[in-house]
């Protein structure tokens, strides 16, 4: 095998999935080629990237997926670099799938990242409905959390604060809510909520602002935020289920 290995040789050797004779070919070639034992040494680098950074929800997952596949077809015709500068894209594309699916735009959304995480079950493991979810924050500033949910026959139903519970608790910096997966929002696979309204206030949202939050939203445009809540707060809408 006097040719440099192909890019998907180069893959199928890492993976051990050569037939056995092209593999041997193989370990000669990279005996004696520096340059495909950089590329190797490349991609095996990038792979554990990938395990080490692997999205635990399957939104992030699947655009980790689906940017991956457009870099590589994107440099499919482009012949004369390797994998070296293939792994530093494809690392760059998780990084930015990373902190993308985290929601920093829109009106009175200044300082809250913002994203919903899905139960993914492990193996078979409580993988029938009802599905679960819950919030994950980053709060330039500490805060009071409130949330709703609309539901696909158009009621709201407030999230947080939690029947029975008051938002005494400030959150900051990087938090979840609910705090404990086992308080995680239940819903059967065909009455999951349309969206989500998250608003972040700097002092305890009383009862009575909390109404009027969730009487203007149940009246209020798909993806439109209550007048009520772009008034010295921090609010953002989002699409459920996430990336939709």
């Amino acid at each position: 095998m006097s040719a440099h290995l192909t890019d998907e040789q180069v893959v199928e050797y890492l993976d051990g999935t050569l037939a056995t004779p092209v593999e041997q070919q193989a370990r000669n070639h990279l005996a004696d080629c520096s340059d495909c034992r950089i590329r190797l040494a490349d991609l095996a680098q990038f792979d554990g990237f990938v395990q080490s950074h692997q999205p635990q929800d399957e939104v992030a997952a699947a655009a980790m997926f689906e940017i991956s596949e457009r870099v590589i077809a994107a440099r499919a015709p482009r012949r004369g670099f390797g994998f070296g500068g293939l792994a530093t894209m494809l690392a760059a594309a998780v990084l930015l799938v990373a902190t993308s699916l985290w929601m920093m735009s829109g009106p009175g959304a200044e300082g809250l990242g913002l994203r919903i995480t899905r139960y993914v079950p492990d193996g078979g493991l409580r993988s029938a409905p009802p599905e679960r979810f819950h919030l994950d924050l980053k709060l330039a500033e500490p805060g009071f959390v409130a949330a709703f949910a609309r539901l696909p026959d158009g009621k709201v139903e407030q999230l947080l604060p939690a029947p029975g519970t008051s938002l005494e608790r400030q959150a900051a910096g990087e938090v979840r809510l609910p705090a404990n997966e086992l308080l995680d929002w239940e819903y059967p696979a065909d009455q999951l909520p349309r969206e989500v309204l998250v608003v972040v206030g700097a002092v305890v949202l009383d009862a009575e602002r909390l109404v009027a939050l969730r009487a203007e939203w149940l009246v209020s445009a798909p993806g439109q935020l209550p007048s009520t809540a772009t008034v010295g707060l921090r609010a953002q809408v989002l699409p459920f289920p996430p990336g939709r």
